[in-house]
């Protein structure tokens, strides 16, 4: 049976309204009760672990073709949820490596954003330095002693939670109360950790793949069903992901808006170095050609977020793009023999894309971790107001798509639609989607 559109949107804010609640709740009991509630919470942890262990290992054998990935996880959950079980403590007494291993990586990421930043003379300079020495300072203290540290570390841990538990539940909030659609105060948002958020837009693709294996539509798949409006957006913000490739697990974003498509990211493959590092390259095309050659080329799926925006904000966008601009120079693909049976030279000659590199700034030298596709669609939504940056400045796709989704529910937010694009698609199915929406009003 369909899910209706309101129905759909009702158990997405109700599962917002419990994450938030559930947050709220494990960051009291972990400042209140700390070890005290951290030893129950990890027997229970490992319970959950051990029996979804046992659910995989089931579908691996009740599957055929059986698929090699549920037996490895499957064996996997077993052995961590045992560990766990049988070593609670080991557990307590391992969260100060963990979390220092958080923080170390954060670090790292900055060194290596400030050793970019003074190559690029970028004036950013301070705020990458400031950064990399808090997060390497306190990921040594907690490597030096870290028993002396569990309770420190478990403090942290319950304020996160508390932040993170109040952003989703002012979420639920916003969600319920109708407002005058309206740019956003850019403030600092609280996110799920990096490596959650990033795996969202593939959690959300194996459970769009399992439901069309039932035989059923994608309009009918809870996190596509219905738009707010039948608007056509001013601005669309495309996601791509892949069930199958292990680095478009991550995802890639790129930005539609006055009829060019603006994509960034290490095009140059011959120029590739260690460490996700490279070549900083933008690329302008149209839309109606990109999209279909994307989802041929890299065998994704593509979601895509519509924002409506109002003529100051327009205005800020085409400022920021035209800022951006200004630091360009045109590259030829196929100015290296191996790039060109690649990606960026096949685009190139068949549908006639426009590919630049940076004379300098924080875009010159791409870095997976930092100054990467999900950062330069940042940059540009930002002047529109948004507020997806987070505290720890690694920023991905799924970070944007948690972000998005939130304001796609609540009324009156400037995200107005959201759908998914799959194979077999042509450019002039995709114009007669387009063509179907009715003009927009601007948003005063």
């Amino acid at each position: 049976m369909p899910v209706h559109p309101k129905d759909a949107s009702r158990r997405k804010r109700l599962r917002h309204l419990a994450l938030g609640t559930v947050s709220l709740g494990l960051g009291v009991l972990l400042l209140w009760k700390q070890t005290g509630f951290f030893l129950p919470a990890v027997s229970v942890l490992a319970l959950l672990i051990l029996l979804g262990g046992i659910a995989r290992l089931w579908n691996w054998a009740a599957q055929k073709p059986r698929k090699p990935q549920e037996l490895f996880l499957g064996l996997i959950c077993l052995l961590l949820g045992g560990v766990m079980a049988r070593f609670p403590s080991v557990t307590l007494y391992a969260a100060p490596f963990l979390f220092s291993a958080y923080l170390m990586l954060n670090g790292i990421v900055k060194l290596v954003d400030t050793a970019l930043s003074m190559k690029e003379r970028s004036e950013e300079l301070i705020f990458c330095l400031i950064p990399a020495a808090f997060y390497l300072t306190f990921a040594g203290i907690l490597l030096f002693l870290p028993q002396a540290h569990v309770r420190a570390v478990l403090i942290c841990a319950g304020i996160y939670c508390l932040l993170l538990g109040g952003t989703y539940i002012l979420d639920y909030v916003h969600s319920r109360i109708p407002a005058a659609r309206r740019g956003l105060r850019r403030r600092l948002r609280i996110g799920l950790p990096a490596l959650f958020s990033a795996l969202i837009p593939h959690s959300v693709l194996l459970r769009l793949n399992g439901f069309l294996s039932q035989g059923r539509e994608p309009e009918e798949f809870e996190d596509l069903v219905g738009g707010k409006s039948g608007e056509k957006p001013d601005l669309e913000l495309f996601i791509h992901v892949s069930a199958t490739h292990p680095f478009m697990a991550i995802g890639h974003c790129d930005i539609w808006f006055d009829g060019e498509l603006i994509a960034y990211g290490n095009y140059d493959e011959a120029a590739q170095r260690p460490l996700g590092m490279g070549p900083g390259v933008l690329l302008i095309s149209n839309k109606y050609d990109y999209i279909p050659f994307c989802l041929e080329f890299n065998q994704t799926t593509i979601f895509s977020f519509g924002l409506r925006l109002n003529p100051a904000q327009k205005s800020a966008v085409r400022a920021r793009i035209r800022e951006i601009k200004e630091q360009l120079l045109p590259w030829d693909p196929e100015e290296l023999p191996a790039n060109r049976k690649r990606f960026a030279a096949r685009l190139q000659r068949e549908q006639g894309a426009r590919f630049y590199k940076f004379r300098s700034g924080r875009f010159g030298t791409y870095f997976v971790m930092s100054a990467n596709c999900a950062l330069m669609a940042d940059w540009i939504l930002s002047a529109a107001g948004t507020d997806i940056l987070k505290l720890n400045g690694i920023l991905s796709p799924g970070a944007i798509y948690d972000y998005l989704e939130a304001e796609f529910l609540k009324k009156g937010s400037m995200v107005v639609s959201r759908n998914v694009y799959r194979l077999p698609l042509t450019a002039r199915q995709l114009r007669e989607q387009d063509r179907a929406l009715r003009p927009g009003k601007d948003l005063r």
